[in-house]
């Protein structure tokens, strides 16, 4: 074998592999990748081709909030939203404004633009789970909003101490 046959295996190679590295890295960042961890990790099921119209994120040593807004053409089942904590919407409201305002996280609040941020005062429905995890020590939270007129979904996922 020729020396020019080899760097075109050896660079026929490098682009084989360099294609597969960024269609995995287009996947785990892709909108399908996070509903997939989020329904995983809450044992929740989302509608199949939602898309992702905004993503936030704020890690700490003590906690971290993610927040996404998704849009779907399908309504959410009404089964979803009986799956949760029994919690008043008032409680609901205060619970998820604290957890977007990033209270209990040291570094602050999370800076969401506003045209990303769900109106409480227009009609939503809310679902609130929690639990534990990361060696028993880490509260985890999950807020969903859905308005159905817009069928806009809005997730914090929030962990803390």
């Amino acid at each position: 074998m020729s020396v020019t046959q080899k760097i075109v295996i050896i660079l026929g190679s490098f682009l084989v592999i360099g294609g597969l590295i960024i269609a995995g890295l287009l996947y785990f960042n892709s909108a399908s990748y996070k509903v997939s961890q989020l329904e995983n990790e809450w044992n929740i099921n989302l509608p199949n081709g939602i898309k992702l119209e905004y993503e936030s994120k704020k890690v700490h040593i003590d906690g971290s909030i993610h927040y996404y807004v998704f849009t779907t053409t399908s309504e959410l089942t009404e089964t979803m939203f009986t799956t949760g904590d029994d919690i008043s919407k008032d409680d609901f409201e205060t619970s998820f404004i604290s957890a977007m305002e990033g209270l209990g996280i040291s570094s602050g609040k999370i800076n969401i633009p506003s045209e990303f941020y769900p109106d409480l005062n227009e009609n939503y429905k809310f679902l609130l789970l929690n639990g534990v995890g990361g060696g028993g020590n880490r509260h985890k939270y999950f807020y969903l909003v859905y308005h159905p007129e817009t069928k806009r979904i809005f997730i914090c996922n929030q962990i803390s101490q």
